[in-house]
């Protein structure tokens, strides 16, 4: 889903980031993401620019405030690869 994103937090020794932003229909997404690609964000985001991002079901944690982890298997794989992946950088 397109996600216009409005605000986002990230720790790099975690790997990951987590972001907050409005669906194109004006539903509130939060959603999860790579501290690396979140970080690029920042410089936009503090010059007030629209940045849009795509978003996987995968990385999605809630639609206007109600949680929404999809719990199918494959859903469930790619969240578990993303937070190994994170564990398993090197400072």
């Amino acid at each position: 889903m397109r996600v216009k994103v409005g605000s986002i937090a990230f720790l790099a020794a975690a790997g990951s980031g987590y972001g907050i932003g409005l669906t194109d229909d004006g539903h509130r997404v939060e959603f999860l993401g790579d501290w690396r690609d979140l970080a690029e964000l920042e410089p936009a985001l503090d010059r007030d620019e629209p940045v849009y991002l795509e978003v996987e079901d995968w990385q999605v944690l809630a639609i206007d405030d109600e949680l929404r982890l999809p719990l199918t298997r494959e859903g469930m794989a790619e969240r578990a690869r993303f937070i190994r992946s994170g564990l398993n950088q090197q400072p």
